[in-house]
């Protein structure tokens, strides 16, 4: 039973891939069956929960699908837990840099909600927060996963290529 942002409990039923803690929170990551996609649920909205068998058609997650999943992801302080596969490459941790991003008001309160440490509130409601970052990548797909209602403001460099991709994507 899960207790989305302004909306009813609801049954959800989630083949868990990842458990992770991200910027003070505690999130269950994997497939969503009923709507057959990655979906990301916290931790703290999970009302009830109970085991049950895994649906015969349902195959097991597959490595496109758990990298898929890193895309929410919030690199930084996060730590992960996930159950090693063999012959998974390992390596150093990136180190960490500072991104920060203006969310326009329309989401302020689905961000403001997850209480980011160093949040600055807008005088027009819209809020700026400074993440911790590994990935690049993250931040991009980030940025723009908000169709323009949140804007990388620095660094610069990240700005320009959020731009191209952003550019590309039209001409895609």
């Amino acid at each position: 039973l899960y207790l989305a942002p302004g909306k009813e409990p609801e049954e959800r039923r989630l083949l868990p891939g990842l458990l992770v803690h991200a910027e003070g929170e505690w999130y269950a990551l994997g497939r969503d069956l009923d709507r057959k996609a990655p979906r990301i649920f916290r931790c703290d909205r999970i009302l009830e929960a109970r085991v049950s068998p895994l649906p015969s058609e349902v195959p097991p997650m597959d490595p496109e699908e758990r990298a898929r999943l890193s895309d929410f992801l919030h690199p930084g302080e996060g730590r992960v837990w996930m159950p090693p596969e063999e012959g998974a490459p390992q390596g150093p941790v990136p180190e960490a840099f500072p991104v920060r991003v203006r969310y326009d008001r329309e989401i302020a309160e689905w961000i403001r909600e997850r209480a980011f440490a160093g949040a600055t509130e807008g005088p027009d409601g819209s809020l700026e927060v400074v993440h911790q970052v590994t990935d690049p990548g993250w931040v991009i797909r980030h940025v723009l996963g908000y169709g323009g209602s949140a804007e990388l403001l620095e660094p610069a460099w990240l700005r320009e290529r959020i731009r191209e991709a952003a550019r590309a994507l039209q001409e895609n």
